[in-house]
């Protein structure tokens, strides 16, 4: 008889496969005593049969049967065929239409085209369904119980800024988040922050250069506040101290988890202006269009794009290096003279704002632990009180999370030097959303006129620029 072997094991946390090799040579040896010809063996690794989740290997193996390739399903007990009921009522067609049979290591044969072997299967599939049930439930109590411990659950890799312990601080990656805090709440992209630390070495857990998705992943986590969550909410005070304060962190995840915020992880393109260049003609905004220069070198360059890819009249460019620094030095001026004093009133307003709402944050996302403290635990708050205090709380919470995204960029003017020719440096030597940001703080648009036809330099009365009242 032909015989395809097929073996699963749910959890392989070490990633060795162990389990599946040991199902494999039992059922190899169970084949070869009954004389059966081995033409396959599936397995999936690490799968669970109970999730519904696609299992690669039980596709194929069904597959082998719809081809009538496989007389004999060899496994080491019927559970790692299915676990649920649905799955084996599918197998069971299956097997009718193919006419193959089911032997396992531990219980035998099961004859799936009698109606006594179809019975047996479904008693079993139905024992096995409810023993994943309950060590569902046993796990999810389990990782709750951890968590309001604030404890440490499972392995897995060292988290950053923290020993293999995940507990005792490491200080020079504690250093490296807290300069990250700092830089993100002063307006820097996470692609700048991600190029500086891979320039510098800083690796992950491990050992692999740093993304800005894990980057992001890292700096929003409330580990380094020193916040036991499970799936993402507060739930204790960890076991762990803290790398960055909570009232920074909540800022933090104010800003990176804006969902109006750019997600891609592709490197932003080195035009500070865009968004903010319009063309004089048409008022459509330019584009990023290098260019290649009479010396055969390819520029920087902003451009009025014509159908079909773009919206304008096509008629009008400008040079980047020029254009940029005529609006940084105006910018500069800008910052440097009268409006200064405005542009700190607004910086300071704006920082009050984010503190009072990053505390206010705190303070309710705690109302909603002793909550739920004392529904689940005390039983003093009946289940009508806890789901009606519980929805007006998160509607704090979403509020002041609204309050904290909105707080503007002009907190990047804090660390701006004094002079403006070291504001129009420091423009030009940031990366480019850094830029935009800071120039966005006074901008509303800058308008390019068309050229005079002949002119060979720049020609600043080309430039318009429309500040924010």
């Amino acid at each position: 008889m032909r015989a395809a072997i097929y073996a699963r094991i749910s959890d392989d946390r070490a990633g060795t496969g162990l389990g599946v090799a040991r199902q494999l040579k039992d059922c190899r040896d169970l084949a070869h005593h009954e004389g059966w010809t081995i033409v396959a063996e599936h397995t999936d690794n690490d799968l669970s049969a109970y999730t519904g989740k696609p299992r690669p290997g039980y596709t194929a193996l069904c597959d082998q049967l719809t081809d009538g390739a496989v007389e004999v399903v060899v496994v080491w007990a019927v559970d790692r065929l299915y676990r649920r009921p649905v799955e084996l009522e599918a197998l069971v067609d299956l097997v009718e239409t193919s006419g193959a049979t089911v032997a396992t290591v531990t219980s035998g044969r099961f004859d799936l085209a009698t109606p006594e072997g179809r019975a047996m299967a479904r008693v079993g599939a139905a024992i096995a369904a409810s023993e994943s049930e309950r060590k569902s439930i046993r796990n999810r109590r389990k990782a709750l119980e951890l968590a309001e411990a604030g404890k440490l659950s499972g392995g897995g890799t060292r988290p950053f800024g923290y020993e293999d312990d995940r507990v005792t601080v490491r200080l020079s990656e504690a250093d490296a988040i807290r300069d990250a805090v700092r830089r993100v709440l002063a307006g820097e992209s996470l692609w700048s922050i991600t190029r500086d630390w891979q320039a510098r070495g800083i690796v992950t857990p491990s050992g692999g250069p740093w993304r800005i998705g894990t980057l992001r992943r890292m700096l929003t986590s409330w580990r380094i506040a020193g916040v036991r969550s499970l799936k993402d909410e507060p739930v204790a005070v960890a076991v762990w101290p803290p790398i960055v304060d909570r009232a920074d962190l909540e800022r933090v995840r104010a800003v990176l988890l804006d969902p109006s915020r750019r997600t891609t992880n592709r490197q932003p393109r080195a035009y500070p202006l865009r968004g903010l260049a319009v063309c004089g003609r048409c008022g459509t905004p330019l584009v990023a269009a290098p260019k290649v220069n009479r010396h055969g070198e390819r520029v920087r360059n902003y451009r009025c794009q014509s159908p079909p890819q773009g919206k304008g009249c096509g008629r009008l460019s400008i040079l980047a290096d020029t254009f940029e620094r005529e609006v940084f030095e105006r910018v500069a001026a800008r910052i440097a003279g009268d409006g200064l004093s405005e542009v700190l009133a607004t910086l300071t307003a704006d920082n009050a704002d984010a503190d009072s709402a990053a505390g206010e944050l705190v303070a309710v996302r705690d109302r909603l632990e002793v909550l739920s403290t004392d529904y689940y635990e005390r039983g003093t708050v009946s289940r009508s009180e806890y789901e009606r205090r519980r929805a007006a709380l998160e509607r704090q919470v979403s509020d002041l999370e609204g309050r904290l995204a909105q707080v503007s960029g002009s907190a990047q003017v804090a660390a701006l030097p004094t002079s403006p020719a070291a504001i129009v440096a420091t423009l030009t030597e940031r990366d480019a959303a850094w830029s935009r940001t800071l120039v966005g703080v006074f901008v509303a648009e800058v308008v390019v006129a068309t050229g005079v036809r002949g002119l060979n330099r720049f020609d600043p009365d080309r430039v318009k620029v429309r500040w924010i009242a």
